[in-house]
């Protein structure tokens, strides 16, 4: 993303963002796609480039959110969380005998 970012005007194949990031080659194609499925890049043929402006400002907007939410109360802890989280399948069973 930060690549694609400072060339917003401009598209890449996947071979010319390869070589201009850390990503990986047998990576690259499912980081693209992923990103494309949040909208966050775009692409037509081989060529990628930077999602629309309002898709990304609401992704930075969000990043931020996190940012400031962990640095106030510090990051989740994924073990703790996980201990108090619902199972659905025990949910759905709970519902179902009711």
């Amino acid at each position: 993303m930060r690549f694609l970012a400072t060339h917003p005007d401009q598209a890449f194949t996947q071979s010319g963002i390869r070589d201009a990031t850390d990503v990986n080659a047998g990576s690259i194609s499912v980081v693209l796609s992923r990103l494309e499925d949040r909208e966050l890049v775009r692409h037509k043929g081989n060529y990628w480039a930077l999602g629309e402006d309002d898709d990304i400002a609401a992704y930075t907007s969000m990043l931020e959110s996190t940012r400031a939410a962990n640095d106030r109360f510090g990051e989740e802890d994924m073990d703790e969380w996980l201990e108090y989280a619902v199972d659905d399948e025990d949910e759905d069973e709970d519902e179902a005998t009711e």
